[in-house]
């Protein structure tokens, strides 16, 4: 007689695979995670470099001074409006949040003179940076100098971006 054999898998072999398919699963969440905060940090520090530049080709184009006001850390958010004097806006403001490129990311230092940068008509601005940090820590840079060039880096010091 001849022996007839079932295919199949055993019940022990697929708890195993559902265990190793389980520790997968846990450590790429956690990966994930870390990649859509740190995503979500660069995407706000862009935001507001990308916020600069189209200060300072405003003001070069309709010659008049563009006003940031960052308003931290309470509020987390930040003002554009046009100014006259440097010192306070002088028109309609356009108000903007961090927490529109997700949540957990705080102003961590503003290095302006009076939490504020000024761009002037000729698209030159006062140098100073603006330190990010999201709730895993990682912090981000933005730096501008004096011709209103702006820089987004990661803090050297400091990152948590892996």
């Amino acid at each position: 007689m001849k022996k007839s054999f079932v295919g199949g898998f055993s019940l022990i072999e697929l708890i195993i695979v559902m265990a190793i398919i389980g520790v997968m699963a846990s450590v790429a969440g956690a990966a994930f995670q870390r990649y859509v905060h740190n995503t979500n940090l660069k995407n706000a520090a862009r935001d507001i470099s990308t916020d600069i530049q189209n200060c300072k080709a405003r003001a070069r184009s309709t010659l008049t001074d563009y006003l940031i006001i960052f308003n931290q850390p309470a509020a987390n958010e930040y003002q554009i409006c046009p100014t006259s004097n440097c010192l306070n806006c002088s028109g309609t403001a356009t108000t903007k949040r961090l927490a529109d490129a997700g949540s957990g990311i705080t102003f961590d230092n503003v290095g302006f003179p009076g939490g504020n940068i000024c761009i002037y008509r000729r698209g030159t601005a006062e140098p100073g940076s603006v330190r990010l940090k999201n709730s895993r820590n990682s912090i981000m840079t933005i730096t501008v100098n004096f011709t209103g060039k702006s820089y987004v880096d990661p803090d050297p010091a400091k990152t948590n971006m892996q």
